[in-house]
């Protein structure tokens, strides 16, 4: 971490639950990284918190021999807790849904990958570094031009939203449908 440290600016990790435990905390706070990720229910600091009225934010939350800011919001599947070290207080309780908000960010990323593995990606047998790269690379130029055409007819439109009004699907299919003009 402390490499990557040195060459590129991290601002917030985003984790998943499988990462969440008192040595993984331990790291990011000695490498100072901001970090949010989700609580699971059976942990005991959100097992205590349960009596609790929904948003809040316990500062110095307990795992193990560490301490950490548990942001606490009442969301659509019930309540959802999120561990954090970005420093908040407990009147800053917008904070927590805005934490909530921070951490949904992360699915457009995954969902990014799935579709570019699934739409963009070109099928090959080949052991060829090459044409494997070649393929990643065309994948990676598609999806960037099916989210610029895709903001473009937005633009265009005057429509605000975070949804793709294009599939990747309908892209896909009318970029093959493209005639060549020539023949």
């Amino acid at each position: 971490m402390s490499f990557a440290k040195e060459r590129i600016h991290i601002g917030t990790i985003l984790l998943d639950r499988g990462f969440l435990g008192s040595e993984c905390i331990r790291r990011l706070n000695k490498l100072d990284v901001k970090f949010i990720m989700p609580m699971k229910e059976s942990n005991n600091a959100m097992k205590n918190s349960k009596t609790r009225v929904t948003p809040f934010i316990q500062r110095n939350a307990v795992m193990g021999d560490c301490k950490f800011n548990l942001a606490v919001i009442e969301g659509d599947r019930g309540r959802q807790g999120f561990a954090t070290n970005i420093d908040i207080g407990p009147q800053d309780i917008l904070f927590a849904q805005k934490i909530a908000d921070m951490y949904r960010r992360r699915w457009q990323i995954e969902t990014g990958y799935r579709v570019k593995k699934y739409n963009f990606r070109g099928k090959t047998t080949s052991i060829n570094y090459i044409i494997r790269y070649f393929y990643f690379m065309l994948s990676v130029i598609l999806y960037n031009c099916w989210i610029l055409v895709d903001l473009l007819i937005m633009a265009f439109l005057g429509i605000r939203t975070t949804k793709t009004m294009i599939t990747a699907r309908m892209f896909s299919i009318r970029l093959l449908a493209t005639k060549n003009p020539d023949g």
